[in-house]
């Protein structure tokens, strides 16, 4: 029900103006059921939720099965267009916030130069964009024109000899490169940590306070990216 209703908005409201677009129903849709899911069984339940339409059901991220951008015309209501539509969103959250993310939601869907008319991919990208202040193409393009997904991998090691601060490095591998913004939780005496580092390049290094002596380091501890680990 919950679905259904949200195409009200993103269907119906903003429908697509071609076939191509048919993720903007129903990844937003897809979406939605996961909002419903953290506003009445918690944030947990949401992030469960999306590693079942996610990793869970697919372990090859999607590998395979299309792009968003150019759905295949024989199965334009594949699985692909719910779930890796949904996850789109998940990870534009994950890159600009919560605070930037509802208010693209809000502003997409109540814009006065799209409500009740036709959209395009286009016209979502330039509404989150403005929403984040930034130009958000490059984050999307790689999502929805790409059937790959990242291989993501970090080194870290004390930045000092006795000190606690850590140099981390964070490198991105496979022939498509993905703008990210990479949750890294570190342990320390008993103590997590979380952090957001800004991957705007295939190799990022850069220093993170930590409590004490380090004990680990996770990447995406919560499950906020579709990646994978690179080979050995």
């Amino acid at each position: 029900v919950l679905h259904e209703l949200a195409h009200q908005w993103f269907g119906d409201s903003l429908t697509p103006r071609a076939w191509r677009d048919i993720w903007l129903n129903e990844g937003f849709a897809r979406y939605a059921e996961a909002l419903w899911l953290e506003h009445t069984e918690g944030r947990a339940a949401m992030l469960e939720f999306m590693q079942l339409i996610g990793p869970a059901r697919d372990p090859d991220l999607f590998a395979g099965e299309g792009t968003l951008a150019a759905p295949d015309p024989d199965q334009l209501l594949s699985l692909l267009v719910y779930n890796k539509g949904a996850w789109v969103l998940h990870l534009l959250r994950n890159q600009i916030g919560d605070d930037a993310f509802f208010r693209f939601l809000h502003d997409y869907a109540t814009s006065p130069a799209l409500a009740h008319g036709s959209v395009e991919t286009a016209d979502m990208v330039a509404a989150a964009s403005a929403a984040a202040g930034e130009d958000l193409a490059p984050f999307f393009t790689p999502w929805l024109t790409t059937a790959q997904a990242p291989s993501i991998g970090v080194a870290y090691a004390p930045r000092t000899v006795d000190g606690h601060d850590l140099r981390v490095v964070v490198e991105q591998y496979g022939e498509v490169f993905f703008p990210l913004m990479v949750p890294v939780r570190v342990y320390s005496g008993g103590i997590a940590t979380d952090h957001r580092v800004r991957c705007d390049q295939r190799r990022i290094v850069v220093t993170l306070p930590a409590a004490g002596p380090v004990d680990s380091l996770r990447v995406d501890p919560e499950g906020w990216l579709l990646w994978r680990a690179p080979p050995p």
